[in-house]
């Protein structure tokens, strides 16, 4: 559940929730003729994700690798600089 915000960013939220659904209703309604050239699918499925994540409505995007806490010995050494 969102705790209720106001201010600037409560009214960019706004903003862009009615960006997203307005992209959402217009790859709606694309032609299944056309869907594939215009990438209706992927638009359509972006939209619905970035409306549920501005709602509250999906989990936080983490970092998978963050979560997993993996390490790659091989990727720290080429991190680090040398002390040649």
């Amino acid at each position: 559940m969102r705790i209720p915000v106001t201010g600037p960013k409560a009214k960019e939220r706004d903003t862009l929730l009615t960006y997203y659904r307005r992209k959402l209703a217009e790859y709606q309604r694309i032609p299944a003729g056309r869907r594939e050239a215009e990438c209706a699918d992927e638009g359509e499925a972006t939209c619905q994700a970035m409306i549920a994540q501005l709602d509250g409505t999906a989990p936080p995007l983490v970092d998978p690798l963050a979560r997993t806490g993996i390490f790659d010995p091989e990727l720290a050494k080429l991190e680090t600089p040398d002390d040649d």
